[in-house]
Order: C-alpha cells, then structure tokens, then sequence
C-alpha cells in the first residue's frame, strides 16, 4: 500500500546490533501501547524484535522502493562520512549543521522516547548488551539469526 501511495517514497532503516536494540528496548519506560507492551519483558522484547525483522525482510524483498541502511556503529564511527551517505540518497546536500543535531533538536519539539537523548547528541550505545549477558542468554538463540545476518557475529 505505501509503495501504491507513494511511489516516489524512499525509505531509510537504522540498523543496530540486535542485543543492543532489545536489551534498550527492555530498559526504556515507554508509554503503554500494543506495541510498546512487548517491551516489558525481555523475552518478549527478543520476539518481538525478531517478528518486525521478519516483517521488513518480507518488505524490503517485496516493495519496489529504494532502500538505504544506516549503521548504528557506523554513524558512531564515521557520522559525516555516514551522515553525507544519507543526504545523498534522499537528496538534500549535506552541511556542516549535521552535525548540531542536538542543538536543533533542543530548539524544537521532540515527540519520542528519545528525546533526551537526542537532545544530547551523539551517543556510543554499542556493545552495552555485554554487560548483562548473564541476563540476556536465554534471548541470544532467537536474536543470533539476525546478529549473523546484519554481521554483528563476535
């Protein structure tokens, strides 16, 4: 139906670690919806985390539109080598304000979760998984799949 609507449209995914995404998907105090009350259990997280995938690898093979991944660490890494990346494929020109997120975001009216976060600027958030490994083995075995597939293997 999107592609129907709009043809033209492009879409751009963040990608991330998968442990990352569900251990501070876990973590967050969300408001309750029927999406975000998957989020209360860790074992939930991981599933629901793995059905979304599923619902975008189902898409991305079926829809004709223009995809463009954004790698989370890679952003981390190298953010205006990254950052021009995605300008160029939506096709707006990349300035050097890229890089004062934050600051705009304060000026403005920020309507997520993150928020805060955004606010702050850019944050290392790679690798907390590890910390609560412990915690988060009996979701590993479901999450491997897509930590092999998006190449974030150990």
């Amino acid at each position: 139906m999107i592609a129907r609507l709009f043809p033209d449209a492009i879409v751009v995914l963040c990608r991330r670690d998968p442990r990352d995404v569900v251990l501070s998907c876990f973590r967050r105090h969300f408001r309750v919806n029927a999406s975000t009350y998957q989020m209360a259990g860790l074992e939930r997280a991981a599933r629901h985390y793995d059905a979304v995938m599923r619902l975008v690898e189902l898409h991305r093979a079926m829809l004709p539109l223009p995809v463009h991944v954004v790698d989370y660490a890679a952003l981390v890494a190298d953010f205006d080598a990254t950052t021009r990346a995605l300008a160029e494929f939506v096709g707006v020109e990349w300035t050097e304000e890229a890089r004062e997120f934050g600051r705009t975001a304060a000026g403005r009216e920020v309507r997520t979760v993150s928020a805060p976060q955004v606010r702050r600027g850019l944050y290392d958030g790679t690798r907390q998984w590890e910390r609560y490994r412990t915690h988060m083995t009996p979701v590993l075995p479901l999450l491997e799949p897509w930590v092999e597939k998006f190449g974030y293997a150990d």
